[in-house]
């Protein structure tokens, strides 16, 4: 089929909910380190004329705004995991959908330390503190799933929001080799 030439520049990243939109993370999770991270990764796309797909935030859709602060533990249930595949499957959908039409999905942006989005980096509940550990979150590892089964190779990348999960001068790079 023949499409009319346009200005797309057939190329998407899809990205984690809250790179797009602080106001879904749990209060007290947005912060000038956070706000500015999203700010830089954003903002490079935008002059990079990449299109940005946002994925719905699994912990926002399934427990709503006024939700606690969980861990990876906390939220891995039967009901989470089958919400966080329910989402991902329409994610893989819309992946396949624009690879059928010739447009290039360069990676999918997820969230270090984030119990449903992190990427090489979540949250467990230690003794009598949160603790960080080496783990993709769920809605990570359930999305991975199902390009897998469906053989599609898509880059996974973790944003790291704070030092601890990594550094964003080197993620950028890894971003702008895209």
């Amino acid at each position: 089929m023949n499409f009319p030439i346009d200005k797309r520049s057939m190329r998407v990243i899809f990205v984690s909910h809250c790179l797009l939109n602080q106001n879904s993370k749990v209060f007290g999770l947005s912060t000038e380190e956070t706000v500015r991270t999203a700010s830089e990764v954003i903002n490079f796309l935008l002059e990079k004329n990449i299109g940005i797909v946002q994925m719905p935030c699994p912990e926002f859709t399934y427990l709503g705004l006024l939700r606690p602060p969980q861990t990876k533990d906390q939220y891995d249930s039967a009901g989470f995991r089958s919400h966080c595949r329910k989402l991902a499957k329409n994610i893989v959908s819309q992946i396949e959908n624009y690879e059928k039409a010739g447009v290039k999905v360069l990676a999918i942006l997820g969230i270090e330390g984030s119990p449903s989005c992190g990427v090489n980096w979540t949250t467990k509940t230690g003794d009598k503190k949160t603790k960080h550990v080496q783990e993709k979150g769920i809605f990570m590892e359930e999305l991975e799933k199902l390009l897998s089964g469906r053989k599609i190779s898509v880059k996974i990348i973790g944003i790291p929001e704070y030092p601890k999960y990594g550094n964003i001068e080197e993620t950028m790079k890894l971003l702008e080799s895209l």
